[in-house]
């Protein structure tokens, strides 16, 4: 991990030293997350475990998205003609839920488990400007490294119009994430910018070793909005 910093970092110092025009920007958007990998096949299993030791008659989870927000700053550099360099400072909300129903004697039972994971990011991209003019239409893509700052698990339970809640610690998560962004937007007059972008993790939510059964990794679409403040 502490190679691919330093490789980061020289990569985005030489960037700079070549850049020709820099636009400082806000960002803020709204994300949609879900653990991709092993993450449906631990949801069918964490039902059947439910079965098993609870006495359900039936019980069934499905791994959907957890929603949440982004938002952040950027710094972005002309290098040559319609190519851009873009470094950014993210704080980003990603996870999963876990929605499971069933019967137990008879009662229908809701349980949500909603895992958190949140993120402070820096995405290192390269953005092509396709078509320009009054609006310019581009695509986008590179790395990007995050730290862990937020790990957490919230359980709901509802049974018969009673609801139950427990907040626990998530373990044995990485503090460390690499991810591969790629994102299309327009930006209206140099000011304002609407992204589309879809974060897909490299690395495992959890440290696992050789004999552990599931690998799950974060899987993002967001819909951002931008301000050029310079």
């Amino acid at each position: 991990m502490k190679i691919i910093f330093t490789l980061l970092f020289i990569t985005t110092l030489s960037l700079f030293s070549f850049s020709q025009k820099k636009i400082t920007s806000f960002y803020c958007g709204f994300t949609m997350s879900k653990w991709t990998g092993d993450a449906n096949r631990f949801a069918e299993d964490l039902a059947e475990e439910i079965l098993k030791q609870e006495g359900f008659s039936k019980f069934k989870f499905n791994n959907e998205n957890r929603k949440g927000f982004t938002f952040g700053l950027t710094w972005e550099f002309t290098i040559y003609k319609k190519i851009d360099f873009q470094v950014g400072v993210f704080y980003s909300q990603k996870g999963t839920e876990f929605n499971g129903y069933g019967d137990y004697k008879g009662l229908f039972i809701e349980e949500k488990v909603r895992m958190v994971t949140n993120y402070a990011e820096i995405p290192l991209l390269f953005k092509l400007v396709l078509f320009s003019g009054k609006e310019n239409i581009y695509l986008s893509g590179g790395p990007s490294v995050g730290y862990l700052v937020d790990s957490k698990m919230n359980i709901k339970v509802k049974i018969h119009g009673n609801k139950q809640s427990n907040i626990e610690d998530l373990e044995n998560c990485n503090f460390f994430q690499v991810n591969l962004n790629v994102g299309a937007g327009v930006d209206f007059k140099n000011k304002v910018r609407l992204e589309l972008k879809y974060d897909a993790g490299l690395s495992s939510v959890f440290n696992v070793d050789k004999d552990d059964t599931y690998i799950m990794k974060n899987g993002v679409i967001s819909v951002c909005l931008a301000y050029s403040i310079n």
